[in-house]
């Protein structure tokens, strides 16, 4: 039998050094049985490649992921990047970022420069699960109407 169409695709990034924090080991399990198939990636490249294979929803992205590559054409290793490359795309996903910032005016620049570059949400460093959670859902409420993708009787149980 078919798999079935999930309801929503995420495209969550991580950062090598926090690679082993529970938000993004915990996604796929914690969303998946809502028909959210959440997709993992290591880097800024390998997110890229991900989006051109598949049409996400929302992508979170870590500012710190590295952007991954080799060689002379290697992009910078910069969240912010992948933010813009993403964001120029044909269908191109909402974005939550999430904001690594050493201090408090780090964090105010990177703040500005990813709205600049249409973040719809930008959540500090550590990661709080509702937090990231309630961002996604306050894009899918703008991006789609307050309906998860699909058929109104596929939707979430209210939280």
């Amino acid at each position: 039998m078919p798999r079935p169409e999930p309801r929503l695709r995420l495209l969550v990034t991580e950062d090598r050094v926090h690679a082993d924090e529970h938000w993004t080991r915990q996604m796929p399990r914690l969303l998946g049985p809502l028909g959210v198939e959440a997709a993992r990636v290591p880097s800024g490249t390998a997110a890229l490649d991900a989006a051109s294979r598949m049409r996400f929803d929302i992508a979170v992205i870590d500012l710190a992921t590295p952007a991954g590559g080799s060689g002379p054409l290697r992009p910078p290793a910069s969240g912010l990047w992948l933010l813009e490359v993403l964001r120029r795309m044909e269908g191109a996903p909402a974005t939550v970022v999430i904001n690594a910032a050493a201090g408090p005016r780090q964090a105010e620049r990177l703040l500005l420069a990813s709205l600049r570059l249409g973040a719809s949400a930008v959540i500090p460093r550590p990661v709080e699960l509702n937090t990231l959670l309630e961002a996604i859902r306050r894009v899918l409420r703008r991006g789609h109407q307050d309906r998860w993708p699909g058929d109104a009787a596929t939707r979430p149980p209210a939280a």
